[in-house]
């Protein structure tokens, strides 16, 4: 017999929000008797240790989801535990303490937008490579996000990384859009190859761009042509990155990945 288990995610420091919070099945909340704030979700399982594990799962994607909204880096204090029905005598697992960091940058008014969000990821579980393929994108994210404090050029990599694979899903359609615009011109009798060979990754990312409807405008050159200077050093450290280069990838990264999540909710 399964057994249900309240699983709370606990914050060292946090935003303060006005009330508890729903976000898809996980709460957001102040815990007046810890007097810290908290993510909690329920999850059926059969031990604590499953549920435990399930439920630090669930909620570092809810952190990592909120994370794409704005970027902002709060420590985790700990883990806790409660069983709250199923096989007597109910069990309770201590906090544990979590050295490593999460993401949960919330201000209010960005709470519906992240519930939005999460809902319509969730609805994709059916569509396990569509999944599978967001939660790798949003892995480098998150990567890139842990790296950004003390190593800003591998951070960029993540980030752009991000860029590279969601552009990827484009390269059909900016074919299928350049023949079209060439079917009464001159060059309409072009090959396949030599078609391809119209295609470099400002072209494509500038079209990912304009297709998921990104209305901010960045300097898709600037990047590119940076992502390009790594490759042509033997080390990452030999190429220098500014501020506002960084702040471009980063920025582009998290509202593509949030734009192609959108797509699905149609």
């Amino acid at each position: 017999m399964s057994n249900q288990y309240l699983v709370y995610l606990y914050l060292r420091e946090f935003n303060e929000i006005p009330d508890k919070w729903k976000i898809a099945d996980c709460e957001l909340g102040f815990d007046l008797e810890n007097k810290r704030y908290y993510l909690s979700t329920i999850i059926t399982a059969d031990t604590i240790r499953e549920a435990e594990k399930q439920g630090e799962q669930r909620l570092n994607k809810i952190f990592g989801i909120v994370e794409l909204f704005l970027g902002i880096t709060y420590p985790i204090s700990g883990i806790q535990v409660y069983q709250i029905a199923g096989t007597k005598p109910f069990e309770r697992m201590t906090p544990m303490t979590l050295r490593r960091r999460r993401y949960l940058p919330l201000p209010p008014e960005k709470l519906k937008d992240i519930s939005t969000f999460v809902i319509t990821y969730d609805k994709l579980t059916v569509k396990k490579e569509v999944t599978k393929r967001l939660d790798k994108i949003i892995s480098y994210y998150l990567r890139g996000c842990n790296l950004e404090e003390y190593w800003l050029s591998e951070s960029f990599l993540n980030f752009f990384k991000v860029i590279e694979l969601i552009s990827s899903d484009f390269v059909k359609s900016f074919n299928g859009e350049i023949i079209s615009q060439l079917k009464n011109t001159l060059l309409s009798d072009l090959t396949a190859q030599e078609i391809n060979g119209l295609l470099n990754e400002k072209r494509l990312i500038d079209f990912m761009h304009k297709k998921l409807g990104i209305t901010e405008k960045f300097d898709i050159k600037k990047i590119v042509r940076l992502r390009h200077e790594f490759s042509a050093h033997a080390r990452i450290e030999e190429t220098t990155i500014t501020k506002e280069e960084f702040n471009i990838c980063k920025c582009l990264a998290g509202q593509a990945i949030m734009k192609y999540v959108e797509q699905f909710s149609y």
